[in-house]
């Protein structure tokens, strides 16, 4: 009863048992056992029926060695197959039984473990998969440059996930889909075809479908899927059957998409999805970090470019050297090949600075009012242009394609702006760029700016110096010539100024006569006599300043003589006017087209008024010296008529004066007296006597010897010269021969005693040739000497009554003059 109880249980018992022999052959199985593979025990007696094929060789292996040890129980796990094919993962338990009474055999439990070893399995997969995965996109994490990561992760995706094609593809701002990474990288689908992911038909792809949604897409079969249909033919041809797009998406903004082909229809499962999303959300990490990483680099290279260049333009001096630096500096760090700097100057812009141009574009300007209301130039807006001729009021050379144009700004005040091209072909300026060029405007604006107000400063001081050096030729120099020699060299030592000229007006033609000029070729210029007419007369007439161009030049009939052949573009006419009188014009001309700012409008204007103010002064000169020439005839006339009255009231002194004074003046030249000191002595010794007038007639008259009383009065005559004298400025350096010729070396003269040096040397002379004179000349009371007693007589009072060096000289004189 017990027995059967048990068998009972053991054929319904869930778990199937079966009994196989050593040799393997199986005397029972129960019912669980039976239906598990779906047979009889006549047909299921041999394992080789029911076990998976690789796993025979298994089992017998654990039946040897459990069969071999009583007792013992070893557990394998085998694949069985059931009659209907079906194939199970079963858990084996061998239980060596031999000894038990009524079993002889070995009892095998099985439990079917398919699903949980399927499990296993696929958890091992992911695993597998998680891994590599990680291992991707840990080593994709060690690169620094985006397309090397791109070009390492979709070589691993192919590999890890066993398909036809990857792609990866950036997101451009014009919404086309550039691939920039794929594998295998000779395959050429990537290059074929074209991907957008706006919602024209090339963006309904599973690429233009995830960058709007941001989420992936799967076409199942590319053969029959109608959104496909623009690139399904390329597809057939490369054996394509089902694509996946993943995006590429940090902080929700997509910014590129991973795309897959296969050649097998829905291969991409729910599961297989789920793995290379997850390998896009990495590798979007990835890139987004290696982004930021090249940014920053960038960043600082920029800085440090930005700090390097700073530093050099606060070291600069000269605009031109910081113009050259700015441009060629900036154009090196953003890989540009050409560029120009064009600096405003009030209705036009100059090119003042230029780099990379064959041949040159020296000299170019740009009018204001021949820009376009929409130019960049004009507005002082950014632009970013893959074609320079977009901009058409820059004359660029042939060659030249993508351009950046940027403003130059100091403190909200235009400058001007950076202009910078790449060759024809080559790729277009990029935002960073174009941020990294503004960076660098602030600072070029501002050093610009400094440099302005430097060089302003030194233009001010330098006119201040010209007007200076002017000045100085005005009043130490009496020659017009030289004036405005120095007033040509200032006018065209100013930028830009290539020649200068003076036309004067003439007092009795009214007529203009070039008297001077610089910088121009044309020969015979100077001294032309031109009508004050034209141009030239208007300024003189109107007393205006005019500015002419080109066109107005060779409308003037001198002045297109003047300029022909120069390449003069304008000429500024200031009038040299004084007193409210234009006396002259000064011209300056240029090579470029020039404005008139204040400053150098006063500067030119001022350089003209002391053109005319060295003119008014010339003239006033010529007029003063024809009236001192006059005034000094006046006053020798007046003196000599001085001297003639006196030889009219003392008849025995008739002709005296006039040869005293001729010999006195001949022997003050051999002892080295020169200049207005003759004059003093000539009108001295002419006036030597003029005393005499306070001397009655009856003792200046009386025919016989005087008296002491009457010597006593005589005496006094030296002094009434002085008080006669004295009170006549400009005689008062002729004094010394009318108050001291009668004092002697000796000291024993009159009126005041002096003796030796202390008698002044126009009156130790004059006092020989008095005597000389006296003694070689009839009186009433005696005859003339001969020549020869008067020299001795003389040469005996040297040292008496006469300075022995003056009588020496004397002597020789008179020797060879008479």
């Amino acid at each position: 009863m017990e027995k059967d109880f048990f068998a009972f249980l053991l054929e319904h018992s869930p778990l199937a048992t079966v009994v196989v022999k050593p040799d393997g052959k199986v005397c029972y199985g129960n019912q669980a056992f039976r239906e598990f593979l779906g047979g009889s025990l006549e047909t299921l007696h041999d394992p080789r029926e029911y076990l998976h094929p690789e796993d025979v060789p298994v089992f017998w292996e654990c039946l040897e060695r459990v069969a071999g040890e009583v007792g013992r129980k070893e557990e394998v796990l085998l694949r069985t197959r059931s009659r209907k094919g079906e194939v199970r993962f079963t858990r084996v338990i061998l239980w060596n039984t031999l000894d038990v009474r009524g079993v002889e055999g070995i009892v095998g439990y099985s439990v079917d473990v398919t699903r949980e070893t399927e499990l296993l399995e696929r958890f091992a997969r992911e695993e597998r998969l998680l891994e590599q995965i990680v291992a991707t996109l840990s080593a994709a994490g060690q690169w620094e440059d985006e397309e090397a990561i791109a070009r390492e992760a979709v070589q691993r995706v192919s590999e890890i996930f066993g398909v036809s094609l990857v792609w990866l593809g950036r997101k451009e701002d014009d919404f086309r889909i550039t691939p920039i990474a794929w594998f295998p990288v000779a395959h050429p689908y990537p290059g074929e075809i074209t991907v957008r992911w706006d919602e024209s038909p090339a963006g309904q792809g599973p690429a233009g479908r995830a960058i709007r949604s941001g989420s992936p897409q799967v076409c199942d079969d590319i053969l029959v899927d109608p959104l496909f249909l623009p690139w399904r033919e390329k597809a057939r041809q490369y054996g394509f059957r089902s694509a996946a797009t993943f995006p590429l998406t940090s902080r929700g903004r997509t910014f590129g998409v991973l795309v897959v082909y296969s050649s097998v229809p829905r291969f991409f499962t729910e599961e297989r999805g789920r793995f290379v999303q997850l390998f896009a959300q990495g590798l979007a990490l990835i890139l987004v970090a290696a982004n930021a990483r090249k940014n920053l680099k960038e960043r600082v290279r920029e800085l440090e470019a930005v700090q390097n260049l700073a530093v050099r333009l606060r070291q600069v001096e000269r605009m031109d050297e910081a113009l050259r630096v700015l441009l060629e500096d900036t154009g090196r760090l953003i890989e540009a090949q050409a560029g120009m700097v064009l600096l405003e100057k009030e209705d036009h812009f100059v090119l003042s600075a230029q780099w990379g141009f064959t041949p040159s574009l020296e000299g170019f300007t740009i009018d204001k009012k021949e820009l376009p209301p929409e130019c960049s130039l004009f507005r002082y807006d950014p632009r970013l242009s893959a074609d320079h001729v977009e901009c058409p009021c820059i004359p660029v050379p042939e060659g030249f394609g993508p351009s950046l144009l940027f403003p130059l700004l100091s403190e909200e005040r235009s400058l001007g702006a950076l202009f910078f091209l790449r060759r024809s072909g080559g790729p277009v300026f990029t935002e960073r760029e174009l941020h990294f060029v503004r960076t660098i405007s602030e600072i070029g604006g501002n050093t610009i700016r400094r440099l302005e107000l430097y060089e302003e400063a030194l233009r001010r001081l330098m006119h201040l110096e010209s007007l200076r050096a002017v000045d100085r030729a005005i009043t130490g120099n009496q020659d017009l010539a030289v004036t405005f020699e120095i007033i040509l060299n200032k006018a065209v030592q100013e930028e830009n100024v290539h020649a200068a000229a003076v036309f004067l007006v003439q007092p009795e033609t009214q007529y203009l006569r070039c008297f001077a000029h610089q910088g121009l070729q044309k020969r015979g210029i100077e001294g032309i006599l031109v009508h004050a007419r034209g141009v030239l007369g208007k300024v003189v007439a109107e007393n205006t300043v005019l500015r002419l161009d080109s066109a107005l030049l060779q409308e003037d009939q001198v002045m297109s003589k003047i300029i022909s052949g120069e390449g003069f573009r304008c000429a500024f006419l200031f009038p040299m006017h004084s007193r409210g009188k234009v006396l002259g014009v000064l011209l300056v001309f240029s090579r470029f087209l020039l404005t008139l700012s204040p400053e150098w409008r006063d500067f030119f204007e001022n350089l003209a008024g002391q053109g005319a103010i060295a003119v008014e002064n010339t003239q006033l000169l010529e007029n003063l010296s024809k009236n001192l020439v006059l005034m000094q005839v006046a006053y020798d006339a007046t003196i000599e008529g001085w001297a003639k009255a006196l030889e009219l009231r003392d008849r025995e002194t008739e002709g005296h004066s006039e040869r005293v004074t001729a010999l006195t003046l001949l022997v003050a030249q051999e002892m080295g007296i020169s200049g207005e000191d003759l004059t003093y002595i000539r009108w001295g010794a002419l006036l030597h006597d003029i005393g005499k007038l306070g001397v009655p007639d009856n003792i200046l008259l009386k025919p016989g010897p005087l008296t002491e009383e009457e010597w006593a009065i005589m005496r006094k005559h030296p002094l009434h010269a002085y008080e006669m004298l004295r009170s006549i400025p400009h005689l008062r350096k002729a004094l010394d021969i009318p108050l001291h010729h009668h004092e002697r070396f000796d000291g024993k003269g009159y009126p005041m005693g002096l003796e030796g040096k202390k008698i002044p040397l126009s009156a130790r002379i004059f006092a020989v040739v008095d005597v000389y004179d006296a003694l070689t000349s009839d009186r009433p009371y005696r005859k003339a000497w001969s020549k020869e007693k008067a020299l001795k007589y003389i040469a005996e009072e040297s040292g008496k009554a006469f300075d022995p060096e003056v009588v020496a000289v004397f002597l020789r004189v008179v020797e060879r003059e008479y």
